[in-house]
């Protein structure tokens, strides 16, 4: 082999070393993204959009805080909540990013149907919560939420799993258990109808939530690193 050739062959191996370590690297920033706040798009299916207060920012691919994120009809999102924990988000569905550093997590659930897949749930300083028109969600153990809040902002809940405290004003009126219904007629409402929670009829939201948490425990919880960016709407 010539001089000229072994030069070409050593060019080449460092170009190929050097776009590795820039694909890897991209990889790794995605992890370390996912676990220093919450808000990352870890799945998009449609076109939903992302509004933003004045002055605010929205990458397309992280909710900032502020951000209202609302999805249309065959929509499907998926955002992370801290390591591991997830809020899967169905169609015709406005959730408000308020907090998202790790110590103290925070979204609204204006309207529309929601799943919290919260398996990984540390103890204090951190936070988990979800707010509705009646009151808010704060989880104490690890766990799995339906919550679906309907136009007139009467808000249903479903403890699949887990056990979470509810507030309302600030004050905990309520120790939410596993395997109970709780409904919550409107803001107004002071008390819980609470029933059995039964075998019931699973819809489009609770299949696609089952499959993602198979997909990501197939895949080990890695970040999706080609999840499309989410559409800017008007401020």
């Amino acid at each position: 082999m010539g001089a000229m050739a072994r030069r070409i062959r050593i060019l080449f191996l460092l170009s190929a070393a050097c776009l590795l370590s820039v694909n890897t690297t991209a990889q790794d920033n995605g992890r370390y993204l996912m676990s220093v706040r919450a808000g990352l798009l870890t799945f998009v299916e449609g076109k939903p959009t992302v509004t933003r207060p004045a002055r605010g920012n929205h990458s397309g691919k992280m909710l900032e805080p502020g951000n209202r994120l609302e999805t249309h009809n065959g929509d499907k999102v998926e955002i992370e909540l801290g390591p591991e924990n997830y809020l899967r988000v169905g169609e015709g569905t406005q959730v408000v990013a308020d907090r998202t550093g790790l110590d103290r997590i925070h979204f609204s659930i204006k309207t529309g149907r929601v799943i919290l897949q919260a398996p990984h749930v540390k103890k204090t300083p951190f936070s988990l919560q979800l707010s509705t028109p009646c009151g808010d969600l704060v989880v104490v153990k690890s766990g799995r939420w339906r919550l679906e809040v309907t136009p007139s902002g009467s808000v249903e809940i479903l403890t699949l799993k887990g056990i979470a405290d509810w507030f309302k004003g600030g004050q905990k009126v309520a120790t939410l258990l596993q395997g109970n219904r709780y409904i919550l007629e409107g803001p107004a409402s002071l008390e819980f109808q609470q029933t059995k929670l039964q075998h019931r009829k699973k819809d489009d939201l609770d299949r696609w939530s089952d499959s993602r948490s198979e997909t990501l425990l197939r895949r080990g919880f890695g970040p999706s690193v080609s999840t499309p960016a989410v559409r800017i709407g008007p401020s």
